[in-house]
């Protein structure tokens, strides 16, 4: 975890982490995915989450409509509501290590430029 501003790299992991932990959360009936559906169906954030993993992985540029870009959008949010919150996440240490606060709060307003700027969201690993 830094304290400096994400890296292109961490832009990639935290999009991919919260979008992971908000598929989740929409899974196991949280809160959460009770008060976001039918916007975050599952089916939804998993055709997201397997194209931010793709493009984190190999560093290629992901590429995504913007009805994609708004739910990730939605992801940072929730997962940063959560934290804020001091909610607690449960994940492997990987996932935790790419959603810290500050870097979720980058994210958040990199997509909200983003989407002031459509219609998509390029996302390139460094």
């Amino acid at each position: 975890m830094t304290t400096t501003e994400p890296t292109t790299e961490d832009l990639g992991y935290t999009l991919l982490g919260c979008v992971s932990l908000v598929l989740n959360h929409v899974t196991d009936g949280n809160r959460l995915g009770q008060d976001l559906a039918p916007v975050l169906t599952a089916a939804r954030l998993r055709r997201v989450r397997d194209d931010l993993e793709v493009a984190t992985l190999t560093g290629s540029a992901l590429d995504v409509p913007r009805e994609d870009a708004e739910l990730i959008l939605l992801a940072l949010v929730g997962t940063q509501r959560l934290l804020e919150d001091g909610g607690r996440i449960k994940g492997p240490p990987d996932l935790l290590g790419a959603v810290s606060l500050p870097q979720v709060r980058a994210a958040v307003r990199h997509v909200m430029d983003v989407l002031d700027r459509p219609p998509r969201l390029v996302v390139q690993q460094a």
